[in-house]
């Protein structure tokens, strides 16, 4: 479905097609052996992401936001998907400690 535009999280693309939403459950392990896991919001057929989430239930209410916005206006969409909240958090406490 063409839409009038759905913007990343770091707000730097605006996805412009649509026709599913894909959440999947990520672990990287970096070079020096830490490891990072969440959870990835993507739209499909472009495989765009549309945000990294740490928590699943802030993924999953920013994908019911998606779904819910382009049920009700259709072409016409237009989302900002929102703010990982967990992760806004964790790098705030970092900065404190």
């Amino acid at each position: 479905m063409k839409i009038a535009g759905i913007i990343t999280q770091d707000g730097t693309k605006t996805v412009e097609e649509i026709s599913k939403l894909q959440l999947i459950a990520f672990k990287h392990t970096n070079l020096d052996g830490s490891k990072r896991c969440g959870y990835l919001l993507r739209a499909l057929p472009t495989k765009d992401t549309l945000g990294e989430f740490v928590d699943l239930d802030e993924a999953m209410a920013a994908r019911d936001k998606v779904v819910d916005k382009v049920r009700v206006f259709g072409k016409n969409t237009f989302v900002i998907v929102p703010e990982d909240k967990t992760a806004a958090r964790l790098a705030r406490e970092a900065c404190y400690q």
